[in-house]
């Protein structure tokens, strides 16, 4: 048995959706970032705009990289 291998093959079944959250997810942080040290400096209204927008990415991301599994009962 390898450690690097999972035991069962659930592992690839994570793979197509791994991609599209990580982008999404990178997305997210970085509006988070932006609102909170640039855009606040100049308008408060655009950063919480910016930081409604982060909010909102991650759910987004979770249904995009499921999306692609198939349900197994």
């Amino acid at each position: 048995m390898s450690l690097n291998r999972p035991a069962s093959g659930r592992g690839r079944d994570r793979q197509p959706g791994r991609r599209p959250y990580l982008v999404l997810m990178a997305v997210a942080v970085s509006l988070f970032l932006l609102a909170g040290l640039v855009v606040s400096q100049f308008s408060t209204m655009w950063a919480a705009v910016l930081g409604g927008i982060a909010l909102v990415i991650p759910p987004i991301a979770v249904i995009v990289a499921n999306a692609g599994r198939e349900r197994r009962d």
